[in-house]
């Protein structure tokens, strides 16, 4: 899986020491696709250390920032 897509949040920095914060769910784990059957197991998605790129509109030639994902729950 090259890509995935998602809706995300830009939130401020209440501490004011980072540029802010993206909020968004990339994948549920243990719960069937709405769209089809399938499910992620706990711990199925993997990225670099050094995180993922986020692109303009899923257009690879526009990237806006790499952020490492915070996986939370499972």
């Amino acid at each position: 899986m090259d890509e995935l897509r998602c809706a995300l949040e830009w939130r401020a920095d209440e501490s004011r020491t980072g540029p802010g914060r993206l909020i968004g769910r990339l994948i549920e784990y243990e719960t069937r696709a709405k769209d089809r059957p399938e499910v992620f197991a706990a711990g199925a998605l993997t990225w670099p250390a050094d995180g993922v790129i986020l692109n303009l509109s899923h257009d690879r030639r526009q990237p806006l920032v790499r952020f490492v994902p915070e996986v939370r729950g499972n």
